[in-house]
């Protein structure tokens, strides 16, 4: 008997209005059972693919795996036992001169991640915009142990934990498609009131949260960081329209790119990063101007605090470096000299017949 089909949730992700899958399932056996079903959906001339799969039932333990494949626009959604999955392609535009993920926009997939799941659950941006609240980051720590390359495809893995009053604290991992862990992370999450701009306790949000409760990214807590002084000589940015998300304000993964800017190029060459700690205090808005004071405190060590025009803090951030390279990788014109040398024919030596000529174009 294969699992029943329940409900049909709209706007799961805020692209399009999508089809989810619920598969619920509970049997006393030991042995690893395999459902599978197949069906499609029409959907606004899209065709839509949809497996739901129930991987593993042990006895009296409810299992449920949600998941979602949209073969029109390439994303994979699973949700098994109260871990959020979401798949990811790198892009060309998602990547830095050395063909790696920029920080920033590795931030942005992990917080896509996050809003898909609370969407899920019902308390997506859609759902709390219409109780005046939203919900904003207040401290991440990002622990890189590769960086995807161009092309190259992700799964993120995030999940709930225990919540507190006022915090509500997310996991993150990151594997590439062989199941290698590239990076993890930890944040600390707030909800915050739109109309008063002030934080509100979660259990306003009125809902049930389950978590794995033997899954952890790493242990501890997102650590303070030390705040630097206001600049003595200060060089004001203005904040750009490409900055802001849809609250308004200027989207969290923006000042890491920020920070990260202030590197030179040799330097980020050479000295990859492998850390990163976030910590927000005040939020930036549209016409808002910002300056950053950064510091190497250790070595390897780079604190940065960033204030407004009225010298207010705005947020902390800290990078650790590697002193190791990053593995070089070819420059576009470098590559494209070698297609050109590839795929020019050129004569051969009159009288003589070039060997290593024919070999490249046979």
């Amino acid at each position: 008997m294969l699992p029943s089909i329940l409900n049909l949730p709209r706007n799961l992700h805020g692209i399009i209005s999508p089809v989810s899958v619920r598969t619920s399932y509970q049997r006393p056996v030991d042995f690893v059972m395999m459902a599978f079903i197949v069906f499609s959906y029409q959907f606004k001339s899209l065709r839509l693919r949809v497996f739901a799969r129930i991987i593993k039932i042990y006895p009296k333990k409810r299992i449920k795996c949600h998941i979602i494949y949209f073969r029109a626009i390439n994303i994979t959604i699973m949700y098994v036992n109260h871990v959020f999955s979401r798949e990811f392609h790198i892009c060309g535009y998602d990547v830095d001169h050395n063909c790696r993920i920029t920080i920033s926009k590795l931030l942005c997939m992990m917080h896509e991640t996050a809003w898909s799941h609370v969407s899920y659950l019902k308390k997506g941006w859609q759902e709390l915009q219409e109780e005046g609240l939203f919900w904003a980051l207040a401290k991440l720590h990002l622990k890189i142990h590769k960086l995807p390359k161009w092309n190259d495809k992700i799964r993120i893995d995030t999940w709930a934990k225990e919540r507190e009053s006022i915090m509500f604290l997310r996991d993150y991992e990151v594997f590439s498609e062989t199941g290698e862990l590239l990076c993890c992370a930890i944040s600390e999450w707030m909800l915050v009131d739109y109309h008063a701009n002030k934080i509100v306790r979660l259990e306003r949000l009125n809902t049930h949260l389950d978590y794995p409760k033997d899954r952890m990214a790493f242990e501890g807590r997102v650590p303070r960081l030390p705040r630097l002084d206001f600049p003595e000589n200060p060089v004001f940015h203005a904040v750009m329209l490409s900055d802001l998300d849809m609250n308004q304000h200027v989207n969290n993964a923006s000042y890491v790119r920020w920070v990260v800017d202030q590197f030179l190029y040799d330097f980020y060459n050479q000295h990859p990063i492998k850390e990163v700690v976030i910590s927000y205090t005040n939020q930036l808005k549209p016409e808002d101007k910002y300056c950053i004071a950064m510091k190497e405190t250790e070595p390897q060590y780079f604190n940065a605090t960033l204030y407004n025009e009225e010298e207010k803090e705005v947020c902390k951030v800290l990078l650790v470096v590697n002193d190791k390279p990053t593995e070089a990788q070819p420059q576009p014109n470098e590559v494209s000299k070698v297609l050109l040398i590839l795929s020019t024919p050129q004569p051969p030596p009159a009288g003589e017949i070039n060997s290593q000529f024919l070999s490249l174009n046979s």
